[in-house]
């Protein structure tokens, strides 16, 4: 008999100094406690607003969501002891969802919308490892 464990895809998109931004798959995404009717609600927990900043589980970072003019959204995330920070650029106009896993990850998703004759969209999942 075979056991089939929790199969969680990750794709690394991005390694900086700063970060390593790697798509995920929506399981990992919701196993991290994120409610799937907390998504487009108001729930500020989730980093919906603008300016919104959301510390890690320590108080070691926190994020935020900024620039959404022309889809220059980007996150913001700030070491405190260290006093540095890094962007993260995401492209959208509008606010994300982001969540903090632990101290060293968050994960946030983007929606893409089809034109104006297709009225599909896709939601694609991220995970953000802060190296250490």
């Amino acid at each position: 008999m075979a056991f089939i464990g929790n199969a969680q895809s990750h794709r690394i998109l991005l390694e900086t100094n700063d970060y390593i931004l790697e798509e995920s798959d929506s399981a990992f995404y919701y196993s991290q406690g994120i409610a799937a009717k907390s998504d487009f609600g108001n729930d500020m927990t989730l980093g919906h607003q603008n300016k919104n900043i959301q510390f890690s589980p320590s108080n070691s970072f926190y994020a935020y969501c900024q620039n959404y003019e022309k889809d220059l959204g980007e996150i913001v995330v700030k070491n405190i002891k260290a006093n540095k920070a890094f962007k993260i650029k995401i492209g959208m106009n509008y606010p994300t969802t982001f969540r903090w896993v632990d101290d060293y990850m968050l994960t946030f998703y983007r929606v893409y919308f089809g034109d104006a004759k297709d009225k599909h969209f896709y939601v694609r999942y991220f995970v953000v490892e802060i190296m250490q």
